[in-house]
């Protein structure tokens, strides 16, 4: 009989196999170097150098001429357009002064010299029988360029003193404008520089008819440039109108019958 422990000796061990761990590798043998990390991290760092290298480059010089300037083609096209804007402006303005209509046009002629103008006066004593409107009183205002005080109107009617008018006088002729009074022959005789003129014939033999009044567009006219304006009519006959001298001298007015 053989012994328990003998048996249990000499009987195979049950359960998993254990492998004995590997020796360590033997210097000199093949597989045993170790691997050579400074040309591992050199391999890695050359492309990031190479990055940081690439971002660090200097700027590519540009040749520039001092002696010439830059603009941008915006503003090119700017100075263009006011140029041509400004061309046009003096156009339009050359346009209407050479017609008299622009705002300046009573003082066209600023720079010229005064003209004699002469304005006939007339009236009807009967059917077609015309006699001079001797005393008339006729008064020239240019036009568009009222006074910065309005003048006084007393001995400006024919049926008036002219003498009491001499303050307004001498300002009416600082305003570019004139003042006269028919002689027997009912002719006015005016100094006038080129321009345009409201000129305001009285009558000094015709009336008006009974209870006809001025105009209200000529008493507005008139009092820009007068105080009192609808009393400097008084009850004559008048010819109000817009002229041009000297293109549309003489002037010949004919004030009709007295009192039609």
């Amino acid at each position: 009989m053989v012994p328990a422990a003998t048996a249990a000796v000499g009987a195979p061990a049950m359960g998993p196999s254990i492998e004995p761990p590997d020796a360590p590798p033997i210097p000199g043998e093949p597989g045993s170097e170790e691997p050579d990390w400074s040309k591992i991290v050199e391999a890695v760092e050359i492309p990031r150098s190479a990055i940081v290298s690439a971002g660090m480059r200097a700027p590519v010089e540009v040749e520039v001429d001092r002696d010439q300037i830059s603009i941008p083609r915006r503003l090119i096209y700017v100075q263009a357009g006011v140029f041509a804007g400004a061309l046009l402006f003096v156009f339009v303005i050359g346009y209407l002064v050479g017609r008299g209509v622009g705002p300046a046009g009573a003082d066209a002629g600023a720079g010229a010299e005064p003209v004699v103008v002469h304005v006939r006066v007339d009236y009807e004593q009967g059917a077609g029988k015309k006699v001079p409107d001797a005393g008339a009183a006729v008064i020239v205002l240019p036009a568009g360029k009222p006074p910065k005080k309005k003048m006084a109107i007393p001995g400006l009617n024919p049926a008036q003193p002219s003498l009491t008018a001499t303050e307004t006088i001498k300002a009416l002729e600082g305003l570019g404008g004139a003042y006269a009074r028919g002689d027997n022959q009912g002719i006015a005789e005016l100094l006038l520089k080129p321009g345009k003129y409201h000129v305001l014939v009285l009558s000094n033999n015709a009336l008006r008819p009974g209870g006809a009044q001025p105009k209200p567009k000529d008493i507005a006219t008139l009092a820009s440039y007068f105080e009192s304006a609808a009393d400097l009519f008084g009850d004559k006959k008048y010819d109000f109108s817009l002229r041009r001298f000297p293109k549309e001298a003489p002037l010949d007015v004919n004030m009709g019958i007295s009192g039609r």
